[in-house]
């Protein structure tokens, strides 16, 4: 994999999540159900990166975005790197999904999501998920 320049939580609402909101977002989190949608976006990003298509790595970022960020974020992301290409600066990595999974085994709730939890758990249309500080993380 080619090293990137990660677009940072910190870039995109100029601060850091704290452990409290994290903490928040992941306490209504079904553990079973994101873990399993960690798992699979990160098969999905891995498998971008090694068809050796840099169009592919761009199409799974611009995928990335429009299906699991909120309009808000969206808008935020475009009015501040708009004008640097995707594939330069992407929103997603493996080590931020990794971390996903962690902080889901770690205060996630047992069982499976209620009928109308949709399709996607609700922290990919909270912008803490965009990447929050991995020594954040390790304090776990």
């Amino acid at each position: 994999m080619r090293s990137k320049v990660y677009i940072t939580h910190e870039e995109l609402f100029n601060r850091y999540p704290t452990i409290e909101e994290l903490k928040d977002i992941m306490a209504g989190l079904s553990l079973s159900h994101t873990v399993l949608l960690a798992a699979r976006l990160s098969t999905m990003f891995r498998h971008s990166f090694s068809e050796h298509d840099p169009s592919e790595e761009f199409k799974f970022q611009a995928w990335f975005v429009n299906n699991l960020f909120d309009e808000e974020t969206k808008k935020r992301l475009m009015d501040r790197f708009g004008n640097q290409h995707p594939s330069h600066r992407p929103v997603c990595h493996p080590l931020q999904l990794l971390n996903l999974m962690r902080l889901a085994l770690t205060l996630g709730k047992e069982g499976e999501p209620s009928d109308d939890d949709g399709d996607l758990p609700p922290l990919f249309f909270r912008p803490p998920f965009v990447q929050p500080k991995t020594t954040l993380m390790d304090e776990w």
